[in-house]
């Protein structure tokens, strides 16, 4: 794969792993 596909795709894991973390402080705040 290239390097742009790879980013994206360990970017688009990060965002998937962050939102539910996010959505709990916004909650607790």
């Amino acid at each position: 794969m290239s390097l742009i596909v790879m980013s994206v795709t360990a970017i688009t894991m990060i965002v998937i792993t962050y939102k539910p973390v996010a959505e709990i402080l916004a909650t607790g705040v």
